[in-house]
């Protein structure tokens, strides 16, 4: 019986440049063998780390895959959560060294299966290469902080607007709702953070749909304002954790100090902010869906004539992130190039293999 597989992105580019949950992700102290691949664009990381996630997958195993925010089709690791084994890549811009080398780490190094002189022959074009890649990214920044600008003038006005004593009210009664008969763990509380959607290359991506699908119950808020949401969804994990239960927190990529989705593992239920980037299109199973705009005074918005404009200019603003994300991976697809044609994939073939049933023999 194939194992479930579960999809997020464990870091992305934020206004503030690439922010890396990998040590939220992976519990490094109580793990059983964490593997961290090195090795240059074009070595054949993610599909080392893909073709080892579907053999397990297909062996029973229950994976995770943790995609790259610099192309959504790529994986930056897999994770076998509930067996304490993860592959992880340690390159740039995600920089993962050992933690407790030869106790739980180990390094694999996919550059020892490259022939150096096939690589140096082209070192101006490289170089110009990373340059120009390193320029496209600082472009991408640059407008997520535009966009964040006006993000947070949304949202302020929406917060302006909010009926507060009802919000009050219905985050007291949803509390009530989803904690009754619910008896406390009694226990220091595991908290995991990583992000369901990410601005990409290839636009706007999101995983709500494979992480809350099978979940047994859904909580599935709507509104124009996130942070309403983020107040709601907040306040039922502060009271998750001060009950002992683990959390999955699901950040927010504009504003990554916010949670945008939360999910509590034992009671095997989440809560969802649908909204653009990240609708929970076609929900499957238990769910109940709560439209949040209820709490607004939609006078107080309606009289507002910048907030059009604002949603305007921040999407034009994610827009223009997107194309010099596109621009940067179009360089680094060339920039591979020069790699693959120095790489021995045999050899990388072989070492697939002994990693393989090394992950057997600790399993």
């Amino acid at each position: 019986m194939r194992g479930k597989e579960r999809r997020y992105f464990p870091g992305t580019s934020t206004p503030n440049g690439y922010l890396p949950f990998f040590n939220n992700v992976i519990s490094w102290r109580d793990a059983k063998k964490i593997y961290v691949l090195k090795g240059g664009p074009g070595t054949g990381k993610s599909t080392f780390l893909g073709n080892l996630g579907e053999r397990l997958l297909n062996l029973g195993y229950d994976v995770e895959f943790l995609h790259c925010s610099a192309d959504s089709n790529s994986l930056d690791g897999i994770y076998l959560a509930n067996l304490g084994i993860a592959l992880v890549d340690g390159t740039a811009p995600h920089v993962i060294d050992p933690n407790f080398p030869g106790a739980i780490d180990v390094i694999i190094n996919l550059g020892d299966f490259w022939k150096e002189e096939g690589i140096r022959k082209n070192k101006k074009e490289i170089i110009k290469l990373q340059e120009q890649i390193k320029d496209c990214y600082m472009h991408a920044f640059s407008h997520l902080k535009i966009a964040k600008i006006y993000y947070d003038e949304m949202e302020n006005i929406y917060i302006k607007a909010v009926k507060k004593l009802e919000l009050k009210k219905f985050i007291s009664d949803i509390i009530n709702v989803v904690y009754k008969e619910k008896t406390s763990p009694f226990k220091i509380p595991k908290i995991r953070k990583m992000f369901a959607s990410s601005i990409t290359p290839e636009g706007k991506v999101n995983f709500v749909k494979n992480l809350f699908d099978g979940l047994e119950y859904k909580y599935i808020f709507t509104c124009a304002s996130s942070e309403i949401v983020y107040e709601v969804i907040k306040a039922i994990k502060d009271r998750a954790v001060l009950m002992g239960y683990d959390v999955e927190e699901f950040h927010c990529p504009i504003s990554p100090e916010k949670i945008d989705h939360l999910i509590l593992p034992e009671l095997n239920m989440g809560f969802v902010n649908s909204k653009e980037p990240h609708i929970y299109d076609k929900p499957e199973g238990n769910y109940e869906c709560f439209n949040l705009d209820t709490l607004v005074d939609l006078e107080k918005i309606t009289e507002n004539k910048f907030l059009e404009a604002e949603k305007t200019k921040m999407i034009e603003a994610l827009d223009e992130a997107v194309e010099g994300m596109r621009e940067a991976k179009r360089l680094h697809d060339y920039l591979e190039k020069f790699y693959i044609e120095s790489m021995n994939f045999e050899k990388i073939d072989e070492k697939l293999e002994e990693v393989y049933y090394d992950i057997l023999r600790n399993l």
